[in-house]
């Protein structure tokens, strides 16, 4: 059975890798995608084989043959070069002609950049339905379709990346961040967060490593390592601030806060929804069960200082890169209202108030200090 054929069973899900970064579009000529290998799962009769048995087992089989195909070695590095490709001045276009759900969803967004909405439409068409259908219709005439094709991406990627294999992959190999230079705004709201742990993670993970490549691509390597250094310590400095409780919500808001630290890099900003008096109510709510708070905030404030100067070097360096230069005073202070809001979000969210995980691994619920 073709790879294609298999793949538009399109019921796997499963998590993805990490990321890498771009340059912008540029027209390319290559063959458009053939639709020969698309079969629509609304026409499908049974089965591969025809067989009379259990339904479910007849599917399950066809999954796990699939999966294997797709995590074939000669398959995955084909499409981690033609992805590699797409960094060059034109994008190459060998990701056109690589049978993978990740390699037909990133040429419908070449096809379409390229004004070929034709062979954008043949490309979506090869999708394996668990894409489509988990992103929508088509938008309506005249409605821009950049929107749904990175979401596009983003749905194969988590479903049909890397860590879908037995073996992950390099991180960022699966992934062209030329999306996060060329088409920011749209690219990160296709990326954004959603509420749950697996697919935050994914996500989060992708627009870290993206930043950080984007730093290093139009800054400077040690820029990339400041960052990425800034990033860890306020996420380490908020946990010892007040530490995270048990479950997966946490690491859904951690993905908030760092995505609030990287909006600069990517030359967007929702605005900072800081509210001094809220910070302060959420402080004296945690002096209730966090006896040593002041101490705790005193070390929030010596990392604030030397994070903030680290990452407006790293604002500025991004705002030059996009036209926009900002005086390096300006830079440090968005820093450190960044910083200062992650802190606001981290304590609004009572993880000084939630269950932990006790010594012998007990869950409790802390108590407010008597």
């Amino acid at each position: 059975m073709r790879l294609a054929v298999l793949l538009q069973r399109g019921h796997l899900g499963a998590v993805a890798a990490v990321i890498a970064i771009a340059c912008h579009h540029a027209p390319t000529q290559s063959a458009a995608p053939t639709a020969s290998a698309s079969v629509s799962v609304r026409e499908r009769g049974p089965a591969p084989g025809g067989s009379l048995g259990d339904p479910e087992e007849d599917w399950s089989h066809e999954l796990q043959e699939r999966r294997r195909m797709l995590c074939d070695p000669a398959l995955r590095r084909r499409l981690q070069i033609a992805i590699g490709r797409l960094y060059e001045i034109p994008p190459g276009s060998e990701i056109e002609n690589v049978e993978h759900p990740i390699a037909y969803a990133y040429t419908a967004l070449l096809r379409w950049d390229r004004g070929d909405a034709a062979g954008s439409d043949l490309a979506i068409d090869r999708l394996p339905s668990d894409v489509t259908d988990s992103v929508g219709a088509r938008p309506s005439p005249g409605a821009s379709q950049l929107p749904r094709l990175l979401s596009l991406i983003f749905r194969a990627g988590l479903s049909y990346g890397g860590q879908s294999c037995p073996a992950p992959v390099a991180e960022g190999a699966d992934t062209w961040c030329g999306i996060f230079d060329a088409h920011p705004a749209e690219a990160l709201q296709a990326f954004a967060s959603h509420g749950g742990s697996v697919v935050d993670g994914y996500s989060g993970a992708q627009k870290t490593y993206c930043a950080q490549r984007l730093i290093r691509d139009f800054g400077s390597p040690k820029l990339a390592s400041d960052f990425a250094s800034a990033v860890s310590r306020l996420d380490l400095a908020i946990e010892q601030v007040a530490a995270r409780p048990s479950g997966s919500a946490y690491s859904t808001i951690h993905v908030q806060i760092d995505d609030l630290v990287a909006q600069p890099i990517f030359g967007v900003s929702h605005g900072l929804r800081s509210n001094p008096q809220k910070r302060r109510a959420a402080i004296q709510d945690a002096r209730k069960f966090i006896r040593d708070l002041d101490a705790r905030l005193a070390s929030f404030r010596q990392m604030e200082e030397v994070t903030a100067s680290d990452l407006g070097r790293v604002y500025c360096a991004m705002a030059k890169h996009r036209g926009r230069p900002s005086a390096a005073e300006a830079c440090r202070n968005d820093a450190e209202a960044r910083l200062e809001e992650g802190l606001e979000i981290w304590l609004a969210a009572s993880p000084y108030a939630s269950l932990h995980v006790a010594d012998g691994g007990a869950l409790h619920e802390p108590q407010p200090l008597k």
